[in-house]
């Protein structure tokens, strides 16, 4: 999802059948466009195996969205990524945490005091702990329970 190969294909095919006097005017204005999907790309940090996750993916895709999935189990976001993300949440990073994993219980997390520093490391070791799904939109970042939190990214 998202400006792929053959987008980029057409955009570079159209540009060498125009007069060269206008190419200059068209690259701009392709550069541009590129410059301004990028800044609105959308971007899910998606679990598949979870009921909340599918839904907000199921939400864009019913809105037309595009966007980018992040399977994080898979491909996890590293330490600057989270980091990002929690400031565009606008939140601790402890408030990102899902307390009622396994995980966090086997870790004893819940009796330690950790910094913003030491959540993050933890959240880039063990993806699970991080809340889902979160939906990165325009600079602006929402965790989709509910979904109306997604809805407020993306109507600003």
């Amino acid at each position: 999802m998202g400006l792929n190969a053959l987008e980029l294909k057409i955009i570079m095919v159209t540009i060498s059948y125009i007069p060269r006097d206008s190419v200059l005017l068209v690259q701009r204005n392709a550069i541009t466009t590129l410059r301004c999907r990028r800044e609105i790309m959308t971007t899910v940090f998606h679990n598949p195996r979870c009921s909340k996750s599918r839904a907000a993916v199921e939400f864009l895709e019913s809105r037309g969205i595009d966007f980018d999935v992040v399977k994080y189990s898979e491909t996890p976001p590293s330490k600057k990524e989270i980091a990002k993300i929690v400031k565009m949440l606008g939140i601790k990073p402890v408030q990102l945490v899902r307390k009622g994993e396994k995980l966090f219980k086997e870790l004893k997390l819940g009796d330690q005091e950790l910094s913003d520093f030491q959540w993050i490391e933890i959240f880039a070791a063990n993806p699970t702990l991080i809340e889902r799904p979160i939906v990165v939109h325009g600079g602006r970042a929402a965790i989709g329970r509910p979904l109306e939190n997604i809805v407020e990214i993306l109507d600003k």
